[in-house]
């Protein structure tokens, strides 16, 4: 079945942040690429949280670009939790403007993500 344009630009990006947080990740753990070596107060395990979530947005979008139901579910859920997010921006900075720039991302997932010939694609 082929690939709608949306799916690939969301693999791409899912898999582009991916080897960001893994980069920021290893560089937290240790694995210096620049500058010096941070170390103390936790530093290396939050490296280690980064890099897994790291990992697993390469996966996550290796899974969309292959078309596996599962990578669907994971884009909603990653939608439901920046509308949450967002919301809770809203509540502690009562900027309507930052609250809903924040949510514009996320809602465009969501619609996009329950589109019928998008739910199709992915067996749904």
């Amino acid at each position: 079945m082929r690939r709608p344009i949306g799916i690939w630009i969301i693999s791409f990006l899912a898999i582009a942040a991916g080897v960001m947080y893994l980069a920021g990740g290893l560089n937290l753990m240790g694995a210096v690429m620049f500058g010096p070596a941070r170390s103390g107060t936790g530093v290396w395990f939050t490296g280690f949280l980064s890099a897994g979530i790291g990992i697993a947005f390469i996966a996550i979008g290796a899974a969309l670009f292959t078309l596996k139901p599962l990578a669907l579910a994971f884009v909603m859920l990653l939608g439901v939790l920046g509308l949450l997010g967002a919301g809770w921006a809203l509540l502690l900075t009562g900027d309507l403007a930052y609250g809903l720039s924040q949510a514009i991302l996320p809602a465009f997932l969501l619609w996009y993500a329950n589109r019928p010939e998008i739910q199709e694609t992915f067996g749904f």
